[in-house]
């Protein structure tokens, strides 16, 4: 993965391969012309949260470079497995792509998804890594993470934590809570968004979500206090939040997120390829980067679509461990 950025060589194999794609002599008819329609879009959670900003950003430069409307559509539940069964059942022809997300490593070990995650997907690139910050109500006087910690340790586990299973709000606070020595009490939603909505009426008490425009106007406002960044460096924009290492954090408790886009398993590669290309062009732009910036995030792309797809199969198998450790049981 190139973290901050595409580098020079990536975008030229990613203009090369775009080129080859529009007229390479293996490419013809419906795969020279794509797309040829509108493209759906498909992302697993509620609009409003992190994976809707990227989207439609993302979206809207994919619309200008390849001549067709990328229109989002979010199919929110069972932690983004309705929208996978969105793209799972489509055509197999780059008209139907998804927002790859970490539940597509971790809810094959929480659910019976319906699908073979090592065979039906095949990924096009990542887009970005995703910082993940502890949320709190500033009444609540939870302000720090020796705060949270303690006020989990004198409720013996009842401390409620928003999430949705099996995602980064579900698994970071599992790792805090081993790294810290300490149990809570998961309430679960079907998206982000929905948990910090939760947070905000004060139907629970801390909430872990990805970095979204939402989530900015929420912190920059004070409707929200941002006690940490599960990492141990500062995020661009967001100094003022520590990190958890700050916090005495371990690296075994740290948690970050990524997102990528995917498409249905035999799907041609000259589509496949062309996909890579534009959005790696479109990544490439000052404004795309400035904007997925300013929420939190981190341009990060894959040389080629082998590259992603080996990434994420090694984050089945990591999350997959890291579930088994948790003995966490499908709901």
């Amino acid at each position: 993965m190139l973290k901050n950025g595409i580098s020079r060589r990536a975008l030229l194999v990613g203009s090369a391969v775009l080129s080859a794609a529009l007229i390479g002599p293996g490419t013809a008819g419906a795969q020279a012309a794509y797309p040829s329609r509108p493209v759906r879009f498909v992302i697993g959670f509620p609009a409003g949260g992190a994976s809707d900003t990227v989207a439609r950003h993302l979206g809207a430069e994919l619309s200008k470079s390849l001549g067709q409307q990328f229109v989002v559509e979010s199919k929110p539940g069972a932690s983004g497995n309705i929208a996978t069964q969105s793209l799972i059942g489509a055509p197999a022809d780059g008209h139907t792509i998804y927002l790859a997300q970490i539940v597509l490593a971790t809810n094959p070990f929480t659910m019976d998804v319906g699908y073979d995650p090592q065979k039906d997907l095949t990924m096009v690139t990542q887009i970005t890594s995703i910082p993940v910050v502890m949320l709190t109500h500033p009444r609540s006087g939870l302000k720090t993470v020796q705060d949270v910690v303690a006020a989990a340790k004198a409720k013996n586990g009842e401390l409620k934590f928003g999430g949705v299973y099996g995602t980064s709000s579900h698994l970071a606070p599992e790792l805090l809570a081993r790294d810290q020595n300490f149990k809570f009490k998961l309430v679960p939603y079907r998206g982000g968004a929905l948990a910090v909505q939760a947070l905000m009426s004060g139907e629970v008490d801390v909430v872990f979500d990805l970095m979204s425009a939402t989530l900015k106007g929420l912190l920059d406002s004070g409707t929200l206090h941002g006690v940490a960044m599960m990492q141990d460096t500062p995020v661009k924009g967001f100094e003022k939040i520590p990190t958890a290492s700050s916090a005495g954090v371990t690296p075994a408790g740290f948690f970050r997120s990524w997102m990528g886009i995917c498409v249905k398993a035999g799907t041609p590669q000259p589509i496949v390829d062309k996909l890579h290309a534009a959005t790696l062009a479109a990544l490439d732009k000052p404004d795309l980067r400035k904007k997925l910036e300013d929420l939190g995030n981190e341009v990060e792309t894959s040389a080629s679509p082998a590259e992603f797809q080996k990434y994420y199969l090694e984050e089945i198998t990591r999350f997959g461990d890291l579930i088994k450790v948790i003995g966490y049981k499908p709901q």
